[in-house]
């Protein structure tokens, strides 16, 4: 049986290896992401957690605008592609599936991507910085 708690910050979340919630984003498109707050069992959402939910509730839609340049460098410079890719293109490489708060209060989006099949990409904010890489350079 999943545990389930109502918390001031997240709202309900359902424990399934980390706590979770479904939410609708409107970025690049209508998706629905796993909003998720990693714990281990039998630990509750860490206060770092909650800072930084509110960091991405409040920044969400800059934080994706300003990321769009890193990611299009990121993808041009990693990925063997016939040409470079534009800011418009993004929507046709990325789907973003995840949004992963860290324990240390780190955050970040992630997303499936051809490009990346195994690993996925993300962007994501340590320390107030900005990064692009794969979702493993997250992790």
């Amino acid at each position: 049986m999943s545990k389930k708690i109502i918390d001031p910050v997240f709202g309900e979340m359902t424990y399934q290896h980390s706590w979770v919630r479904s939410e609708g984003i409107d970025w690049w498109g209508t998706y629905t992401v796993e909003i998720t707050a990693h714990a281990y069992t039998g630990q509750l959402i860490a206060e770092e957690q909650k800072v930084a939910y509110l960091d991405y509730k409040n920044t969400a839609e800059k934080f994706i605008a300003d990321s769009v340049p890193l990611l299009v460098k990121f993808i041009n410079d990693s990925y063997d592609l016939a040409s470079s890719i534009s800011n418009a293109d993004l929507l046709a490489l990325l789907k973003p599936t995840a949004v992963l708060f860290q324990r240390d209060g780190s955050w970040g989006v992630l997303f499936e991507s051809d490009l990346e099949p195994e690993n996925g990409i993300a962007i994501f904010k340590e320390n107030g910085v900005i990064k692009v890489g794969t979702q493993d350079d997250f992790l």
